[in-house]
């Protein structure tokens, strides 16, 4: 998220006009991103495969090159560190409320995945 605010900051304050693709070009699948959050949470959740939606890209890599020439921006945290701040965030908000809501069966979740019956 902080990449792509200074992205947005660059590109105000600057005085190209025309689009410009902000994003990270790291390519990552949905099951990558998925196994990398169980990896890094130690979780002992699954992943459940639901069939494909038709109107969904198959890709997603944005071309950044604009970017770094006319704004002077390119991403400075990868995935993984970016995951890592988010995984922190919310362990901290967790810590904090000792719990978190979810909707369905009364239980009490945890990000690794356990589950409390409540």
């Amino acid at each position: 998220v902080g990449d792509l605010v200074a992205g947005l900051i660059a590109l105000m304050e600057g005085s190209y006009e025309k689009p410009v693709n902000l994003g990270n070009p790291a390519e990552y699948g949905i099951e990558a991103l998925a196994n990398l959050v169980l990896t890094m949470t130690a979780s002992r959740s699954s992943i459940d495969y639901m069939p494909e939606t038709t109107d969904e890209p198959r890709q997603l890599l944005p071309d950044i090159s604009v970017a770094i020439k006319e704004i002077g921006w390119k991403p400075r945290v990868t995935v993984e560190g970016g995951m890592h701040h988010t995984i922190r965030y919310f362990q901290e908000l967790l810590a904090m409320n000792d719990n978190i809501d979810t909707p369905g069966p009364s239980t009490s979740a945890t990000l690794d995945g356990s589950a409390d019956a409540g």
